[in-house]
This record gives C-alpha cells, structure tokens and sequence, in this order.
C-alpha cells in the first residue's frame, strides 16, 4: 500500500455456511470506504510538531524525522492514556513556551487524542456507522464489526468504536491478520 495514499476500507458479509468450510456472502448493497487510514495521522502529527516547535533553535530535521519515525511505530499502540515523549537537543533543554523540560517534548494523551487521532478516527467512525446503517436498512442485521490491517489493531481504535456501537448488540474486535 502507498504510504501517501492509506484508505479505510469497509464490507459487509453474511455468513452463508460454516461447515465445511466458511462462504461469505456480500450483505448491505456494497462495500465503502475512504482516505483516512493511519498516514494521515502521519502527516497531522508532521503538522503538528512543526507548529508546535516552530521558532525553536534546536530542532533539526534529524530530530523531526526521528519523531515521525518513532511516532509511526508506536502509534498502533496508543490506547489514549500515555503521553508521548520526543527528544529534544541540548543537554537538559527547557523551553516552558514549546512545552520542552529535561530535553523531552511531552505531548499528553489527551492532546494526542483531540489534535492528533480524533480527526481521523471521527471519519473512521463515520465510515463504519454509515456501513453499519446501510447493512441494517437493507435487512440484514449486524452482529460485529471486524478490524484488520495494520491501524485496525489500534487499541484506542477499537474502543472509540466500541463506545460508537455501545447498545447496538455489536461486538467489535480485532482479527489475527495472516
């Protein structure tokens, strides 16, 4: 897949027959999707720092780029609840304006989530309550919803839609790519 260009893609199915073997058929008039896959938290989190420490001296592209770096690998683990930290150079840097202490940019959980994530975790959202509604406007009930795929294994993902679906008797899960 182009990094450039990471898409979230969404079908419905019914499950046919489970013996012998397990034959989906296609449910809800046709599958959807959109251009709101984890690169774009790649490029709000570029936007992001360069904002943030813009006018301060000692960030370098290095730096910038080990924190994009360190930011695409970790960010499939954020659960919402740990800061993220970036190193920062010069020995025990402290910059109160660019929320710099003891050399470490720290941005907080709850910052992650509402400048970060929320943008394309609210279309994500979108996406999978409008295949839902049309699944279930067409007749055919939905009884889970199944994430795959690299962002798919995200555990703030999954409880952000979890939440979404919360009452609707659907579960959400995380299925074992291969």
């Amino acid at each position: 897949m182009n990094s450039l260009c990471s898409t979230v893609d969404l079908a419905s199915f019914t499950i046919e027959t489970r013996t012998p073997y397990i034959n989906l058929v296609g449910a809800g008039g046709g599958g959807s999707g959109g251009l709101c896959g984890s690169s774009f938290l790649n490029r709000i989190f570029d936007t992001y720092l360069r904002t943030k420490l813009q006018g301060y001296p000692r960030w370098t592209d290095r730096l910038h780029q080990m924190a994009l770096k360190e930011f695409e690998t970790r960010k499939q683990t954020f659960a919402g609840t740990k800061p993220f930290k970036v190193h920062v150079e010069g020995h025990h840097s402290n910059d109160p304006r660019h929320g710099i202490n003891d050399s470490l940019l720290e941005i907080s959980a709850a910052e992650l989530k509402t400048e970060i994530f929320k943008p394309v975790i609210d279309k994500i959202k979108t996406l999978v309550r409008s295949q839902i509604d049309k699944t279930v406007n067409d007749g055919t009930p939905v009884k889970a919803v199944l994430l795959a795929g690299g962002f798919g294994k995200n555990p703030y993902l999954l409880a952000q839609l979890k939440e979404m679906v919360a009452g609707d008797g659907i579960v959400v899960t995380v299925v074992e790519n291969r």
